[in-house]
């Protein structure tokens, strides 16, 4: 990796975060959009993601995780973190994270026994871990560091990432005004 190429990938990543380029045409990608630009969504299961001496399947995987970093040796936070690591779905991994929103809600698109199995694991673990202190004020930093990891370590994704200079990335989640373009397009993204 070459210090042009990772300056290229920060700007890239910290210009869609602030988005420079307020008069470009935007490119939007989410997991249920069918185009080349899916493996912007933090659901891609990129060919490597090694953060922190570990193999994430995905960005969303890592992200919830790192939720639950709030004491590091603490048996019940690593069991936890690990299943959230290992969850055969970034979806799952999602539902894990959440589980502050959620409670022991899972919602949709889970059939009945995972969503059981989800509600399960969210209960027991709920009393004995915890969100690590302001998560909200790290979250962007967790975030950036993981879609870093994804695109300086896979080069069709980096070459990918590079050829959207001078357009907006946005996330077109219309169930998300942090992360996404949320309904009315008003979303922070």
């Amino acid at each position: 990796q070459s210090a042009i190429d990772q300056s290229q990938i920060e700007s890239l990543l910290r210009g869609a975060i602030q988005c420079e380029y307020k008069n470009a045409k935007p490119i939007d990608f989410y997991d249920d959009i069918p185009n080349k630009y899916i493996v912007f969504s933090n659901f891609y299961r990129p060919e490597h993601l090694l953060i922190d001496g570990q193999e994430w399947p995905t960005t969303e995987h890592y992200f919830h995780a790192m939720k639950f970093l709030k004491d590091v040796d603490d048996i019940h936070h690593k069991e936890y973190r690990e299943i959230i690591r290992q969850s055969n779905t970034p979806y799952k991994s999602k539902q894990l994270g959440n589980q502050r929103a959620t409670g022991y809600q899972v919602s949709q698109p889970l059939n009945k026994t995972d969503k059981r199995n989800l509600g399960d694991l969210i209960k027991k673990y709920k009393t004995n871990v915890s969100l690590i202190d302001k998560w909200d004020s790290i979250r962007d930093n967790v975030m950036y560091i993981a879609v870093k990891e994804k695109f300086t370590q896979n080069k069709k994704l980096k070459d990918l990432l590079l050829s959207t200079k001078g357009f907006v990335l946005r996330e077109a989640s219309t169930r998300d005004g942090y992360w996404g373009t949320d309904k009315d397009g008003s979303g922070k993204n």
